[in-house]
């Protein structure tokens, strides 16, 4: 009879075991296929993880910390080859302090930080446990430092206890937790579009969000009257500053613009400049600036984040008040590749060439005489003229006043384009009314893209291409 209990006990054990199977075997499958159901922004989140918790064989002498709308707005292949981007997208100045504690603990100590937080993030952690946790961003000990230190921010709606028990299921892959992102991933190649942005970020040193030219159109003007900090954000700034200091590193506060709808009281810009400004007067080794308010609303994506022609603005802008810290004007292979991406995937026709700039670019253009003279008379205002290569095949090339002395060679016509004598690509000029717009990569020796433009007489040309 004893053994006959034992039995049923072993039996309805392993019965037990059985209803269990399915749940054990989705905690696996989770465990080990994240990218297979992360979205991009999950996946850029893990390599930024794999950035900080890894020593990096490049030294970086400058380190970006902030959140989304930082992210988005710093460019490290216009400001300097040697800047990190580990802005991160829906973080407080809480999971910024420890992002860069733990790159420090791996890495050479950068020469400056640049902090730049958006309001709300002073406020609440907006997605701490949908991402930061989900995502296994920290180690154990910082996950429940956050918990211990940080307290009702995120442990509003759990309690203490429920915190602990959400992070433990989080750290077990608990399927209740990730249902959500299992379920919405069904049917959709999420593999081919994570690495697809992990390639981003890795091509332009960290920057992932909102890469593009989706421009912001809104018929509202967001107000801005009042700022304030919660205290346990202003304590975690304070430490980053702290931490900061005693590597030697210097600090810069630098807040984003925002669209130019945006209608800000004297009060709100006032208690801005104070909360900024009383870290200035605290600490030797801080600088903060907000001379660039607002930008225009064809600069952003949204009301928050700016787009590639806002971002390039802003970078231009910050390369230019920071001459003691970005002292080297030329571009690397590395920065290339990342300014051929933002080209190509540019839409501005004349934001084309305000990218382009004094950069080692050769840009052709084919067109008739009278379209020539309307794309010269709009290009001019970027410090470009118009050279004629081949008047009868209506052949020129664009040559910025600030280069006039080009060390290369062009040669081209329909079939080939040949730079000092070696034929790079072959390249069909096409006959239509279009103007036809190739832009060349003389540092790595590529075509980048070909673009197209309406030009209309009486009208001039398109604002966009084609």
């Amino acid at each position: 009879m004893k053994n006959k209990k034992g039995g049923n006990v072993a039996k309805l054990i392993f019965k037990c075991a059985l209803v269990t199977v399915p749940i054990w075997a989705i905690t696996a499958y989770l465990a080990t296929n994240q990218m297979h159901y992360w979205n991009p922004e999950m996946a850029c989140l893990d390599w930024n993880k794999s950035v900080t918790q890894n020593h990096q064989d490049k030294y970086y002498k400058t380190i970006v910390i902030g959140d989304s709308a930082s992210n988005s707005a710093y460019m490290p292949e216009v400001i300097s080859d040697d800047m990190l981007n580990l802005s991160v997208l829906g973080i407080s100045t809480v999971e910024g302090y420890y992002i860069l504690n733990e790159y420090l603990q791996n890495n050479d100590a950068p020469e400056d930080v640049f902090l730049s937080f958006s309001d709300t993030h002073f406020t609440y952690m907006s997605l701490f446990w949908d991402e930061i946790m989900a995502g296994h961003r920290f180690s154990a000990s910082d996950s429940l430092d956050i918990i211990n230190n940080v307290g009702y921010e995120v442990t509003e709606n759990t309690g203490v206890v429920g915190a602990y028990a959400d992070y433990v299921a989080y750290s077990l892959y608990w399927p209740s937790k990730f249902m959500t992102q299992l379920t919405n991933s069904m049917g959709e190649d999420r593999v081919s579009a994570n690495e697809a942005a992990v390639q981003q970020a890795v091509l332009h040193n960290g920057r992932y969000a909102y890469i593009g030219n989706q421009e912001f159109v809104t018929v509202q003007n967001k107000e801005y009257a009042y700022f304030g900090a919660e205290d346990v954000y202003v304590d975690y700034l304070d430490k980053t500053i702290q931490l900061c200091q005693k590597k030697g590193i210097n600090v810069h506060i630098v807040k984003i613009p925002v669209p130019d709808n945006a209608v800000m009281t004297d009060e709100y810009v006032q208690a801005v400049n104070d909360f900024y400004q009383s870290f200035v007067e605290k600490y030797d080794n801080v600088s903060y600036n907000w001379d660039m308010l607002t930008c225009p609303c064809r600069y952003f994506a949204d009301e928050t984040h700016l787009n590639n022609d806002g971002a390039y603005a802003f970078s231009t802008y910050i390369k230019e008040i920071f001459p003691e810290v970005f002292t080297n004007d030329t571009y690397s292979s590395e920065q290339m590749f990342a300014i051929d991406d933002t080209i190509d995937m540019e839409t501005g026709t004349l934001d084309l060439f305000n990218l382009v700039g004094e950069r080692d670019y050769t840009v052709l253009v084919q067109c008739d005489p009278d379209q020539a003279e309307s794309l010269e008379s709009n290009i001019i205002n970027y410090g470009m003229l118009l050279n004629s290569l081949d008047e009868e095949k209506g052949l020129y090339q664009t040559i910025n006043v600030n280069v006039m002395d080009c060390n290369y060679s062009v040669d081209c016509g329909d079939g080939y384009v040949d730079i000092n004598g070696e034929q790079l690509e072959n390249y069909h000029w096409e006959t239509d009314d279009l103007i036809d717009i190739l832009v060349i990569d003389n540092t790595n020796n590529k075509i980048v893209t070909t673009k197209k433009v309406w030009y209309k007489e009486g009208n001039g040309i398109s604002f966009y291409f084609n």
